[in-house]
């Protein structure tokens, strides 16, 4: 009694869950429970004036969380879910709140069955949801649980998105911020993040992580070590963010600025659609290059493709030097042959054979 406990975990047990049995005046925060063979969190034994925040149960045989012979018992920012049996089960309760907590019917359960004597239910600002072939309820001739109604008090009945396999809210959840914020909310979620992410609490025991996304590397993708003179290079940039995701918010015109010896004639800038910029560069000017691209709001975001080697073109063409206007019978015929590319480099790999006549 008069105590908070913080942190349980029990996860793949045969032998059932966490127990709170006859006590009064306690906080339970940041409890797990997954993988029972038996039941989730049991609340019961004239157990009173609990509450059970930041706490989640899930695949679990039998429910999620009971209450039976439980007075004045608040359940804040949790998650309860399951696909066979009940998932909510309340027996000869009085007075439970539901505030920013979600449950999740799946397969063929029951997101909250009411059982015998159970009065003074309310819901606020929580999430009820039963996927097709599950039931949001038991209550007979009843769309919603007693209590509940979907659009009023904050309280949706809409799909969570879940992240697959886990219960962690997707980034299109419309349980992010759509929480209250309760006296009695902890300073963290169940995954020991920061409980207030965005603008308002979550509703779940997981809060979605609102992180923006900035710009914070390239990446400069097929580019050769090696091209010839008259090539056209087709290389593409990729914009990254901080978590290393492709930066999709990076779209524009002249975003970023591109530099490369090996190319005379290059844009201005380079344009970006959702994160993503193809450029096609002509190279014609031979040497050894760095590629560069540079972001124009912030230089210090810049990423390049060092030493570039351009080398003459196929042999296109040949140039002879070296002949004299006339010339005396007896004279030796002196003259230089050089190969050339379409672009009047020296086709230095070009060897021939070829054949001279005059």
């Amino acid at each position: 009694d008069d105590s908070e406990l913080t942190d349980i975990a029990v996860t793949n047990s045969n032998h059932g869950g966490i127990d709170i049995l006859d006590i009064e005046n306690t906080i339970v925060r940041r409890a797990l429970v997954t993988g029972s063979g038996s039941g989730g969190i049991y609340v019961d034994g004239r157990t009173e004036n609990v509450i059970i925040e930041s706490s989640a149960s899930y695949d679990n045989s039998n429910f999620a969380i009971k209450l039976g012979r439980a007075d004045n018992i608040k359940l804040l920012n949790n998650t309860f879910a399951g696909s066979h049996k009940k998932v909510v089960w309340l027996a000869n309760t009085d007075n439970v709140s539901f505030v920013n907590t979600i449950a999740y019917a799946s397969g063929n359960a029951t997101a909250i069955h009411e059982d015998r004597h159970t009065d003074g239910t309310t819901y606020g600002h929580s999430l009820l949801f039963a996927e097709p072939g599950a039931k949001l309820t038991n209550v007979r001739y009843e769309a919603y649980p007693t209590g509940f109604t979907p659009g009023t008090d904050g309280n949706l009945n809409v799909d969570p998105e879940f992240v697959s396999g886990t219960i962690e809210p997707s980034a299109s959840s419309q349980a992010i911020d759509a929480g209250i914020f309760d006296p009695d909310s902890g300073d963290f979620d169940i995954f020991g993040n920061d409980r207030i992410s965005g603008t308002d609490i979550d509703i779940g025991a997981g809060e979605f992580e609102q992180v923006v996304r900035v710009l914070d590397h390239y990446e400069i993708t097929n580019v050769q070590s090696i091209y010839q003179a008259g090539d056209t290079a087709n290389i593409t940039v990729t914009a990254y963010d901080q978590l290393g995701a492709v930066y999709t918010s990076y779209s524009g015109a002249d975003l970023a600025n591109l530099t490369f010896g090996g190319a005379s004639s290059l844009p201005d800038d380079i344009d970006f659609t959702a994160g993503v910029s193809n450029v096609s560069l002509f190279i014609d000017t031979l040497g050894t290059y760095d590629l560069t691209v540079t972001d124009n709001t912030n230089p210090l975001v810049t990423e390049s493709i060092l030493a570039v080697i351009i080398i003459p073109g196929d042999f296109d063409h040949y140039d002879v030097a070296g002949l004299q206007p006339g010339y005396v019978a007896g004279d030796t015929l002196e003259v230089t042959v050089t190969a050339y590319d379409s672009l009047g480099n020296v086709a230095t790999g070009y060897a021939g054979p070829a054949t001279l006549t005059f």
